[in-house]
């Protein structure tokens, strides 16, 4: 069984909601499935034009059979009254905006993030030229969810949150990294047994996707990462900064 392909990045300050969710189901693990998996990671939405945009996406799964899975990665410090989200920092109780609220906040970076990625794949060789053909029937796919590294389901009632788009580790469903890779990617599946309109194999998407959807997708996402030290991925490519979200401003505007 494969060990996952992992890009660490930066870790948010006085925050180990983050890095202890890796250390636990990510970093050193072994899976049953083959994954390429992107941590921290600033992405520019296309549709803001030159205006230079930054939607940090905690982590990017990606599979050459299933596509892509965001999670984004919450701690302590949320509540919800009468429909109203909470923030409460250093003791004091603040409201999030309607547009910034969890649920809203993790569709959008989604959207970003399928928007940035077919932006600029199509506009290379290898897989952009299959891409512009896939999309004609199905879109890239993708699922999302938020991680309440503390929280249970019953500590929401907002009907919002549900297991639709939300990983609930309070409620001890997920004691390692492969109880929560099999949850993953059943909820994976499950999305692409809805949404795609050919015919899928056990391998699902492998045929339409497979390592070239990889390697497009890091050479893509990787200069976006958040990171404190340059990688070289191989020795055909060579990033050439940690965050290149001006490199790819290029791209958009040519």
């Amino acid at each position: 069984m494969p060990k996952a392909q992992f890009f660490e990045g930066s870790y948010p300050e006085h925050n180990r909601s983050e890095k202890n969710f890796v250390d636990k189901y990510i970093k050193d693990k072994i899976f049953s499935e083959k994954w390429t998996i992107l941590h921290s990671t600033n992405i520019h939405d296309p549709d803001a034009g030159s205006w230079k945009t930054r939607t940090e996406i905690d982590i990017i799964l990606m599979s050459p059979k299933y596509g892509f899975i965001q999670l984004e990665i919450k701690g302590h410090g949320y509540s919800v009254e009468d429909g109203l989200w909470y923030r409460h920092e250093k003791g004091v109780k603040k409201r999030i905006p309607r547009e910034k609220e969890p649920i809203q906040s993790l569709e959008k970076k989604e959207g970003t993030m399928k928007r940035c990625f077919s932006s600029i794949a199509k506009g290379k060789s290898g897989f952009g030229e299959r891409l512009k053909k896939y999309e004609e029937k199905n879109q890239i796919p993708i699922v999302s969810f938020i991680v309440w590294t503390t929280k249970s389901k019953k500590d929401f009632t907002n009907s919002q949150i549900s297991d639709a788009n939300s990983i609930f580790l309070g409620d001890d469903k997920f004691p390692d990294h492969k109880s929560l890779e099999i949850y993953l990617i059943e909820k994976a599946q499950k999305n692409i047994e809805q949404r795609f309109k050919g015919e899928l194999t056990v391998n699902y998407l492998k045929n339409v996707l497979g390592e070239s959807f990889i390697n497009t997708a890091v050479e893509i996402f990787k200069p976006m990462q958040t990171s404190d030290g340059i990688k070289k991925l191989s020795a055909d490519f060579n990033l050439l900064a940690d965050n290149a979200t001006d490199q790819q401003l290029e791209i958009y505007q040519s």
